[in-house]
């Protein structure tokens, strides 16, 4: 893989990200003392190197991961994962927020510059295709699009019991599982057919927007493979057809040889944290689903934000999560909404079948009065059809450079 197709790889996919790389940018320095761990209740310092590099009494560690295995190996002999990005910290701060901001930085250049560089691909007159369709019949009004009030979203630790006084729709931070010193139960992959269908559906709406993920369980593996979504297709003033949606929904999973895996909902302009009422809703698809210890099967909410409030980045952020149960000598405690992580599969794109879909969910939402106005700008001059145009983009890049790197032994 050539430097500039690597650095956009980083960038876009945020793997391969290395302290070296914040270095160069500016985003850390070397320094003696510079580096931390807190871990069960013990505390490790060390030294920043020149080329990314850690030293700790004498000790030089390659990475931030090889070092956080070392002490924690030290307090809990066995601990095979450091997940050092997510424990190690630069100047008190962790590193992952470093890794953030050096991608927010990069992420909007090397989506714009891989845009050009495989706009050859055979797939892209669909992309064009499909961003032809939300245009047509739409009156060339622009208006600026009003900056939303930013909802903060709080700890779970600050709830406490269940309470009537709370607010439901208040929202809840999810949870790291490294932050309770737990490994996620199960991983998990989703295939861009349904992110896709996501995000188009979730973009066209002003209102909240569901539906459900279909996929398959390998008990063997631990693994969730989350293959279509189905968007509910009916309006919100109108309830009487959503048990039809529904029935029609579990036909086409039958036709489609999946199993319900899931649910998934948009937040149009809040960002994706579950709210109380998130969380309950979750608990109950949870303990339904769970079966014996034969027919048990996982199921995971997703929660879509295309209109974040203040955000830059053209990309919707979309956050999966899974509701762990309160302790059993706290029964009326709010379960903890857990962050899950997630990868793209490679699974290869049906064309015809995404473009059959997405055209539907264009269709339903042109005569919805609900309908986002796609042409007020969403920021600088940029308007909200093109901001779609570049999150859709955006999963063919993923994807297309997700192959690349797999093919060339990069991932």
């Amino acid at each position: 893989m050539k430097p500039f197709e690597q650095r956009a790889h980083h960038a876009i996919t945020g793997r391969g990200v290395t302290l070296a790389m914040l270095m160069a940018d500016g985003f850390i320095q070397p320094g003696n003392d510079t580096m931390s761990i807190d871990y069960l209740g013990q505390n490790f310092r060390a030294d920043l190197l020149d080329g990314g590099r850690i030293r700790e009494n004498g000790k030089v560690f390659g990475t931030p991961s090889a070092w956080a295995i070392h002490c924690k190996n030290i307090v809990n002999p066995g601990k095979k994962s450091g997940c050092g990005w997510a424990s190690v910290k630069y100047k008190g701060k962790k590193l992952d927020a470093y890794k953030l901001s050096w991608l927010s930085k990069h992420r909007p250049l090397a989506i714009a510059a891989v845009s050009l560089t495989v706009s050859n691909y055979s797939y892209f007159p669909y992309i064009n295709q499909c961003y032809d369709i939300f245009l047509e019949d739409i009156k060339p009004e622009i208006k600026l699009r009003p900056l939303q009030p930013l909802r903060p979203s709080v700890r779970h630790s600050t709830l406490g019991k269940k309470s009537s006084h709370h607010d439901p729709k208040t929202l809840v931070e999810c949870v790291p599982f490294v932050a309770l010193a737990k490994i996620q139960p199960f991983t998990i992959s989703v295939s861009p057919f349904c992110l896709l269908v996501m995000d188009v559906q979730c973009h066209l709406s002003s209102t909240e927007v569901v539906g459900y993920l279909g996929g398959e369980w390998d008990h063997n593996r631990q693994h969730l493979s989350i293959q279509r979504a189905y968007p509910c297709l009916c309006r919100q003033k109108d309830p009487s057809t959503a048990n039809e949606v529904e029935e029609t929904i579990r036909y086409q999973m039958s036709q489609h040889g999946v199993q319900l895996a899931g649910w998934y909902h948009s937040h149009p302009k809040m960002q994706p944290d579950p709210s109380l009422n998130d969380i309950e809703s979750q608990m109950d698809y949870q303990l339904q689903l769970r079966g014996s210890n034969n027919t048990y099967h996982p199921c995971v909410g997703f929660i879509v934000s295309p209109f974040e409030p203040w955000s830059s980045s053209p990309v919707s952020r979309i956050r999966s999560y899974w509701v762990m149960p309160p302790p059993e000598n706290r029964p009326t405690d709010y379960g903890t909404p857990m962050f899950m992580e997630f990868n793209e599969s490679q699974d290869s794109l049906q064309m015809e079948n995404l473009l059959s879909e997405l055209k539907k969910i264009v269709e339903f939402y042109r005569s919805d009065s609900d309908l986002m106005p796609l042409t007020d700008i969403w920021y600088g001059h940029i308007t909200i059809a093109e901001k779609l145009r570049a999150s859709v983009n955006f999963c063919f890049i993923f994807q297309l450079l997700n192959v690349q790197s797999s093919r060339l032994g990069f991932a």
